[in-house]
């Protein structure tokens, strides 16, 4: 599988920074009212607590979000994908969105007409693929004849006989994907999607 490093979200920087102005604010309209409403002496000594007040709360919220932040990243969470990047195509995709590696599994389930196919490796289930945090990741874009080969090729040429004929039947997968990491004894329940590969739309669709 070919590798891509995948930018970090910055959706907690965008929350930090949106509760800080908010609180900037909220200071400035509690500093213009208290001073509205005492005298000139007292000025200082006021707007000192009002300073330190703020101070507590913006490090009280930064601790508070980044330790959120930190467990959401250590824990692992991963999402898979498939699509057809040209005709008769199809092409596996897992991304990593933890900040740990993990070990991905899944088997392909596919079937036409009642006749069950497979892909074999990894897309059978018989061995793992290690994705490094922050990750994204895709297999070869493979032929969907590779599924009928080689003792399945009289279905795939019947597909095409009936593709032909303005006759459209569908292949379906039903996706079975799980993983873990090793690092935190952690193992995913596992997770199914159906697709099915519509031979008029030249496309994988996701099968609701």
């Amino acid at each position: 599988m070919k590798q891509h490093r995948v930018p970090r979200k910055s959706t907690f920087k965008r929350t930090l920074w949106s509760k800080a102005g908010l609180l900037a604010i909220s200071l400035a309209v509690i500093t213009s009212i208290t001073l509205a409403s005492i005298g000139r002496s007292d000025m200082t000594a006021t707007i000192g607590s009002i300073a330190l007040t703020v101070t507590l709360l913006v490090v009280t919220l930064y601790t508070h979000y980044t330790g959120i932040y930190a467990r959401e990243a250590a824990f692992p969470s991963v999402s898979f994908w498939v699509d057809s990047p040209a005709s008769f195509k199809f092409q596996f995709w897992i991304e990593n969105h933890s900040k740990v590696p993990v070990r991905c599994w899944c088997k392909l389930n596919p079937s036409y007409d009642g006749t069950s196919l497979r892909l074999p490796g990894f897309y059978d289930g018989e061995r793992f693929f290690e994705v490094l945090p922050h990750q994204r990741v895709h297999g070869a874009a493979y032929d969907i004849a590779a599924f009928f080969a080689p003792e399945h090729l009289e279905l795939w040429n019947q597909i095409i006989r009936q593709r032909n004929k303005g006759l459209f039947p569908r292949m379906h997968l039903r996706i079975e994907f799980w993983y873990e990491a090793p690092d935190l004894a952690f193992e995913s329940s596992t997770i199914t999607h159906r697709y099915y590969y519509d031979f008029k739309l030249d496309r994988l669709v996701l099968d609701y």
